[in-house]
């Protein structure tokens, strides 16, 4: 229910933000504290964006290219229009955090970003020919993880040889 629930909530709360200009990714972010897991942060991260960030930041690139709070585009994916599946994912976010099963919730993650890379976004972005969906935690934990679970290996390629992050 949840996974389904965030695999069209997130599309369609970005088609609303009138987005301009390619974009580069689209990034989920989570903060692996109680409560707050299932009320990720989501942006959109501009090609303007990353050409100045990667100019800018060479040393940081990883920090700033995927991170949602520094786009221009960006919110929260919450419940507030779904009382039901608000109820969902607050009662999930408990069991995670009185089971310590986070490992459940980032795997969550990962199989939502895997069914986001599937969705056609041209329909609702003009994307660049590296366009990819990410995810990672707040800290950047579980960042080369996410990405080695969720992001298929010729893009991955692609976007380590143009050093727009470097995996562990």
């Amino acid at each position: 229910m949840v996974k389904q629930y965030l695999i069209k909530e997130i599309p369609r709360l970005i088609a609303n933000w009138a987005v301009r200009g390619p974009a580069y990714c689209v990034a989920l972010m989570y903060w692996p504290q109680p409560w707050s897991l299932f009320s990720p942060m989501i942006g959109v991260g501009l090609e303007s964006e990353r050409a100045t960030w990667v100019k800018q930041y060479p040393e940081r690139t990883k920090m700033v290219l995927w991170n949602p709070v520094e786009f221009m585009h960006n919110g929260y994916v919450t419940a507030d229009s779904d009382k039901d599946i608000g109820d969902v994912l607050d009662l999930l976010d408990q069991q995670i955090f009185l089971t310590g099963r986070h490992d459940f919730g980032m795997a969550l993650f990962d199989r939502i970003v895997i069914e986001l890379q599937r969705f056609n976004w041209s329909d609702i972005l003009d994307i660049t020919s590296d366009f990819v969906v990410i995810v990672t935690d707040s800290d950047y934990e579980m960042f080369d993880s996410h990405l080695a679970a969720t992001v298929p290996v010729p893009l991955l390629a692609t976007l380590r040889t143009k050093g727009y992050f470097e995996l562990s």
